[in-house]
Order: structure tokens, then sequence, then C-alpha cells
């Protein structure tokens, strides 16, 4: 089988980054509603409370999410075992990836 010509190949990676352009666009213009996240002890799941007074789906992992650290900074929902401890985290590396804790500012895209 050939090979694929280098200016086909450039074409399909273009087509790709614009792609993702378009999706970073219509995620950074949908609603965002901030809150607070608490822990459904039943389900061991978290949600959050918004401050205008309604409450998210349980978060699981990949559930995309943006957590307040000095900045707002964009992430997803993971779970691990680490250090001993396991549980659902931020997927975010300039944070460090913290494990979720009740009382954490954070906000969501609803899309």
């Amino acid at each position: 089988m050939n090979a694929l010509p280098v200016e086909r190949i450039n074409r399909h990676k273009n087509f790709i980054k614009m792609e993702n352009t378009t999706e970073s666009i219509e995620y950074l213009a949908a609603e965002v509603k901030e809150g607070v996240l608490f822990l459904d002890k039943k389900l061991n799941k978290f949600y959050i409370k918004y401050y205008d007074g309604t409450e998210s789906y349980p978060l699981s992992c990949g559930s995309s999410l943006e957590y307040f650290y000095d900045e707002w900074l964009f992430g997803r929902v993971e779970y691990t075992q680490r250090d001993g401890k396991e549980g659902y985290y931020f997927y975010n590396h300039e944070a460090g990836h913290p494990f979720l804790m009740e009382g954490m500012i954070v906000r969501k895209r609803m899309i």
C-alpha cells in the first residue's frame, strides 16, 4: 500500500486542528454556571450546588469541570488510588491533580 502524499497528510492535520478549534470555541461560548462541590454520601459522588439554587448531576470520570485555583483552570473529573488514598480528583497538570473536596469552587459549561 502506498503512503499518503505529504500534502494530503498536512491537509488532514490542518483539518483536525480546525475541528479542535471549532470545538474549543463552542465550549468557551457555552453558558457557565458556578457553584460549590458537595459529596453525595449514598452515591459516593460529587455534585455541584450552583449559586442559582440548582444542582448538577453526579460527576463521574470524564465529566468536564473548571476549578478556581488562583484562576479558572480547565480539566475533568477522574478517579484514582494514590498516596494511600482513593477517590475522585481534578485532572489538570497546573493544579497538581488535587482530590475533589467539599467546598471547592467550581464551574461547568452547559453544553
